[in-house]
């Protein structure tokens, strides 16, 4: 599909089509990668320039589809609110509140391996924008978090204090999801059947990771608005 965007006026089309789409199914078009001016930006840097624009535009759809994710979770977890056991009463004798929590639970199990690729592709993206080599090099590493912190040093938007955090943030979501949900049976189970699983703070991280990635995100915006126009001199280049 990305090789169909050739123009501004095509990358316009693409982004009113993901608007209409999440706006459907949750109401809602959050502006972050903002894929008409990141065509602007960079297609006068040629063939560089236009692989950074398709992985902003890969990012953008998995953000949209992300979106969702988080969405379905909390709207179904503000439709079980009202739920109430009694005090003798378990969640296996409620159908109607565990189909809901299982509900959520089929979400936030969705939303755990979507989210850490979302990283992969995140600290892909802010690689690519600087080299091409370098984003080659993290991309046939075998650790992605080691390479990026390593290939870093060399970014001059990319300072280590940002990047730390970052790497602390991935690594905490790993710990805590990311690998017990996929290489092991798993720990979002232990929480999505808890009375309130919002008391434990590793759940309370998990939704709280939605809007640490909207930070980065907008920080990816700024860097590419940053980019200084080529010259018409220097077009060619």
């Amino acid at each position: 599909m990305t090789d169909q965007i050739k123009t501004k006026e095509d990358a316009e089309k693409l982004q009113a089509l993901i608007a209409v789409y999440t706006k459907q199914h949750t109401g809602a078009d959050l502006p972050f990668i903002d894929i008409v001016k990141a065509f602007n930006k960079l297609v006068p840097f040629g063939s560089h320039g236009f692989r950074v624009f398709y992985a902003l535009v890969d990012l953008k759809i998995n953000f949209a589809l992300l979106l969702l994710d988080s969405f379905f979770s909390g709207a179904h977890w503000n439709e079980q609110n009202s739920m109430k056991l009694s005090v003798n009463e378990s969640i296996l004798d409620n159908p109607t509140l565990f189909n809901s929590r299982l509900e959520i639970h089929r979400h936030n199990a969705n939303y755990i391996p979507r989210y850490r690729a979302m990283w992969d592709k995140i600290m892909g993206v802010l690689l690519l924008i600087s080299s091409e080599e370098l984003y080659n090099k993290y991309n046939s590493s075998k650790s992605r978090k080691k390479a990026f912190r390593n290939l870093s040093q060399g970014v001059s938007f990319l300072d280590k204090g940002f990047v730390d955090q970052i790497l602390e943030h991935i690594q905490k979501f790993d710990d805590n999801f990311r690998t017990p949900e996929v290489h092991r049976f798993g720990s979002l189970r232990k929480y999505s059947f808890m009375q309130n699983p919002f008391d434990k703070i590793e759940y309370a991280e998990l939704r709280g990771s939605w809007n640490y990635i909207i930070t980065i995100l907008a920080e990816i915006d700024r860097i590419i608005d940053a980019i200084k126009e080529k010259s018409p001199a220097n077009k060619n280049s």
